[in-house]
């Protein structure tokens, strides 16, 4: 189960930063998927650690 949750952890940030724009300046829009794409994978990087 700690493997699974280390192999998923980075696709939240894969798939966020394929979403937003990779323009120098971004949009508020794009800001905050990135973000969200970052706090997605922290969570799952501290289940596993946790479990």
């Amino acid at each position: 189960m700690v493997v699974a949750t280390y192999v998923l952890a980075p696709l939240p940030n894969y798939i966020s930063s394929k979403c937003s724009d990779n323009n120098e300046f971004y949009s508020d829009n794009d800001s905050n998927k990135k973000d969200f794409g970052q706090f997605l994978t922290a969570i799952l990087l501290v289940t596993g650690v946790c479990e």
